[in-house]
């Protein structure tokens, strides 16, 4: 069964785990990670990573170049699906960035899980020669905010009332950027 990982990766807490990319027949894992959440940690996410009819909807256009998930499984737990995350292209005008999600499980949580998967996302984008990496947090989520900042993420914006929970309030978000160089690009500086 490793044989189907393309790389692993070794937590803080010397688990090994396999990464691979999902595709439209693993659905039924992605689901049942998603029910062995609890509801609040549905809430610190975006619903596109835990609502399972647009989970469906996203993993039915798998396969392709866009989109992409990304699977981390457990090597020492029988194969657990354990974090994922969510890679997808711009297109037209925006073609030169990819907005990224992730979702770790709470057991694997500040392991270096979600820094490997974001690790390996910058690596795609590199490879698809794309400039920008995107992420949107909830403004209340201040310990990922500092994560992607330790990744070379930037803080660019901030929405106010920008999406709902699950009870319908509305919540603020955090928009980062992470530029990414490639070998000969030119570094440009603008002056305001």
């Amino acid at each position: 069964m490793s044989g189907q990982y393309f790389t692993t990766v070794i937590l803080n807490d010397g688990r090994d785990v396999g990464l691979k990319w999902l595709q439209p027949d693993d659905l039924e894992l992605v689901l049942q990670f998603i029910d062995s959440l609890d509801r609040e940690q549905h809430a610190n996410v975006s619903h596109d990573l835990v609502d399972p009819k647009a989970v469906r909807a996203a993993m039915a256009q798998l396969g392709g170049a866009n989109p992409k998930m990304l699977g981390a499984f457990d090597l020492d737990s029988d194969h657990v699906l354990s974090a994922y995350a969510f890679f997808r292209r711009g297109a037209y005008s925006s073609a030169h960035r990819a907005k990224v999600q992730t979702i770790v499980h709470p057991h694997y949580r500040d392991l270096g899980m979600g820094s490997a998967l974001m690790r390996f996302l910058s690596q795609t984008a590199d490879e698809m020669q794309l400039m920008l990496l995107q992420v949107e947090i909830r403004m209340d989520q201040q310990e990922l905010i500092t994560a992607c900042k330790r990744l070379g993420f930037e803080l660019k914006a901030i929405l106010e009332d920008f999406r709902v929970d699950l009870d319908g309030n509305p919540y603020d978000v955090i928009i980062l950027l992470k530029r990414l160089k490639r070998q000969g690009e030119k570094e440009f500086l603008y002056r305001y």
